[in-house]
């Protein structure tokens, strides 16, 4: 059937749709990677079985298969663990309620995650870069020649060591990277290095910087269903096991413990039809946050600094979402000052958690300063997440209020599977994760929208035809903005919020050559991938066309654009935060024209790339 398809020519060309294309994909991706492996496997052992796939489960024929590198059955690599890591990748597009291929509905995350993204490859192209090219390629980097070839882990170049130290002194005065922002300390070893780079940013703790799409795939095609990813919030944690039971959130739990929390809010917030729920409120909520930037422009239509305000928005939309009310974000009433606080306290636990990257982590051993600011913040987030629990159950059991009706956390405390502390850490993340990035996302797209006129003018033409006098709007509506969807799409390609995807591997792996051991941390830079001309044709140059079906322009990679992540462990909010800006964009250009934007902008440091404040925007009446 693979073969049929690809003699066909129906893989990776723009004149088909997206479930045509993920359909056509998945299939061929599922036969040619088990073929080509056992190929390599036959290669390597006469004592190595060949799995059969065609009638047997991949899973239960593979335990007979060597584990470790240098298992005296002859084969050279972990050939196991991959195969069921592959099969769990290709094979979850049908889990969660798809029946058969046949079928359009999908409704498996990771499927969902990826169903939506326009096709990456040209006619041209699909002979070197399709399905059977990477699985085939994916399989070299297991033979045992890869493994036997590798270069050992000590010999990847990287930054300067001292003894004990390791590579701090580099982020000091006088070091390499004194004075840099992340992006550009990432940029510079890259320039320095190349593609992989080891770093010891203090004792004890090594890392590898990945900068080729080709290892990226690799890794997200074989980290299984529970990927790991080793968190930095290391305050977060220390709070959960004093003042929270020792349960982490999404952010910091691992494995198992993660994956039950993933489950249990994951169909609240990933599937459309879930986000289609909250389209109509958070529209009212968009519309007001245009009503607010009428307000404090001047008379000649400037607004000094509007990232406060795109703030603000992001509060209020996600308190609609999460809480069904209002936090009143947008207004200048502040006389509740239980959700003032509440506004006021995921602030400081986000300045606190970019504060802790720049500090050692004293706080183990006593209250720093930073650390009691970031503890009474969680103290006071996690008092009002538990009075909305309570206000959530009392109005279930009046009212039996339909759950997307009273928001993520009335779907949550009626899962029975869910502690309060769980749902409160659930929360948590989502405010904290969807208000800094939301934020941020937003503020780079008015940035460009007022940048390029032209665009600006297109998209509104479109938002104009499309929904004609149409007031409130349903996510049908939303999603048929091919041009809008496209212009934020490219915007996170210049400016991706999340410069980078962590992860521990979870096995032996070469990568760039090289043997990187299991549990190694590395980082995998999307954001400096995505601006490489290798990867995107003028990949400095803003074209929201790119995005577009009938797009000449030619993307090489399909993990050349990683924004939200990859897989089981990509991006939760995706979707709402994708919402939230579109009907920003909706409401925004029916009434007013942007104009007279910074000529340049900054990228700031912190956990995430932020616009530097001000960004300064005139709004014109039409």
């Amino acid at each position: 059937m693979a073969s049929t398809l690809l003699r066909k020519g129906c893989l990776f060309t723009p004149h088909h749709s997206s479930k045509e294309v993920r359909r056509a994909s998945a299939i061929v991706f599922e036969s040619v990677t088990k073929d080509t492996l056992n190929v390599f496997i036959r290669s390597q052992s006469t004592n190595v079985p060949t799995i059969n796939t065609s009638n047997v489960d991949v899973r239960a024929q593979s335990t007979s298969v060597p584990t470790k590198i240098g298992d005296s059955a002859g084969c050279t690599c972990p050939f196991k663990h991959i195969v069921e890591n592959l099969d769990y990748g290709i094979s979850n597009v049908r889990r969660e309620g798809q029946k058969s291929y046949s079928k359009t509905t999908v409704t498996s995350e990771e499927e969902l995650n990826l169903k939506e993204e326009s096709c990456p490859f040209s006619q041209d192209e699909k002979e070197e870069s399709g399905p059977k090219q990477r699985a085939e390629a994916i399989a070299r980097k297991f033979s045992s020649d890869a493994f036997k070839n590798a270069k050992p882990f000590s010999e990847i170049p990287g930054l300067p060591n001292l003894p004990i130290l390791g590579g701090i002194h580099n982020f000091f005065p006088g070091g390499i990277l004194y004075g840099l922002t992340w992006r550009e300390q990432k940029w510079l070893i890259q320039k320095k290095y190349g593609n992989i780079v080891k770093e010891t940013p203090f004792p004890g703790f090594t890392r590898i910087n990945l900068f080729d799409p080709d290892d990226a795939e690799l890794i997200f095609r074989t980290e299984g269903k529970w990927p790991l990813r080793d968190s930095f919030f290391f305050m977060q944690k220390h709070f959960n096991i004093l003042h929270n039971k020792g349960i982490h959130g999404l952010a910091t739990a691992q494995e198992v413990e993660w994956h039950k929390l993933r489950q249990g809010v994951s169909k609240y917030i990933v599937p459309p039809q879930a986000i289609g729920a909250y389209c109509r409120g958070v529209q009212m909520v968009a519309r007001d946050f245009v009503t607010r930037l009428g307000t404090v422009k001047d008379s000649e239509g400037f607004i000094e600094n509007v990232i406060p305000h795109v703030k603000n928005f992001s509060f209020e939309a996600i308190g609609l979402v999460c809480f069904n009310t209002r936090l009143g974000a947008l207004s200048d009433d502040k006389s509740n000052k239980e959700n003032t606080d509440f506004i006021q306290s995921v602030d400081t636990i986000l300045e606190c958690s970019y504060l802790e990257l720049k500090q050692l982590p004293l706080f183990r051993y006593y209250k720093t300063k930073t650390y009691r600011r970031y503890e009474n913040a969680m103290q006071c987030t996690k008092s009002v997440c538990l009075k909305h629990i309570a206000v959530a159950r009392e109005r279930h059991k009046a009212k039996n209020v339909a759950s997307e009706a009273g928001g993520i956390i009335t779907n949550l405390i009626t899962n029975d599977n869910l502690s309060e502390e769980e749902v409160f850490i659930i929360m948590h993340d989502i405010f904290t994760g969807g208000v800094d990035t939301t934020g941020h996302m937003l503020s780079f797209v008015l940035y460009l929208l007022a940048k390029h006129p032209n665009y600006q003018e297109q998209v509104r033409e479109e938002i104009l035809g499309e929904l004609k006098d149409k007031d409130l709007l349903d996510i049908d509506d939303v999603r048929a903005l091919k041009l809008v969807r496209a212009f934020v799409k490219e915007t996170l390609r210049l400016y991706a919020v999340a410069p980078a995807n962590s992860r521990n591997l979870k096995q032996d792996l070469v990568l760039t050559g090289y043997l990187v051991p299991k549990g190694t941390v590395v980082l995998i830079h999307n954001d400096w991938i995505s601006l490489n001309d290798g990867y995107f044709e003028d990949a400095e140059k803003f074209m929201p066309e790119r995005w577009l079906r009938e797009a000449t322009s030619k993307i090489s990679h399909p993990f050349a654009y990683l924004p939200f992540g990859f897989g089981p462990r990509s991006c939760l909010g995706r979707r709402m935060a994708e919402l939230e800006v579109y009907l920003v964009i909706i409401e925004l250009l029916k009434k007013y024209r942007l104009s007279q934007t910074n000529e340049k902008i900054k990228i700031g440091e912190g956990i995430v790339n932020a616009l530097v404040p001000p960004l300064k925007l005139r709004l014109m009446p039409r």
